[in-house]
């Protein structure tokens, strides 16, 4: 996005998975990340050695809400507003 639109300072990116809900059974999205990126923030990842970059680590350095437990089990959160 920060490539495509020069101007733009930040953006908020989500996940989210279609899992059952225990107490209904019925699919439902559930939103397990949000994160909100400065350019800034963005920009202090080394592009050239993606290899290298722990994702799980990397999104720590942004505006992030998200539920994991020690496993890297994601639960379902509520998303930035």
């Amino acid at each position: 996005m920060f490539a495509t639109l020069p101007v733009s300072t930040e953006c908020v990116v989500a996940g989210y998975s279609q899992r059952p809900n225990p107490k209904t059974g019925r699919i439902e999205d559930q939103y397990l990340y949000v994160a909100r990126v400065s350019r800034d923030a963005w920009m202090q990842l080394n592009f050239d050695a993606l290899a290298d970059v722990d994702s799980i680590e990397a999104f720590d350095a942004f505006e992030l809400k998200r539920d994991m437990s020690k496993s890297g089990v994601l639960k379902a959160i509520e998303p930035i507003s």
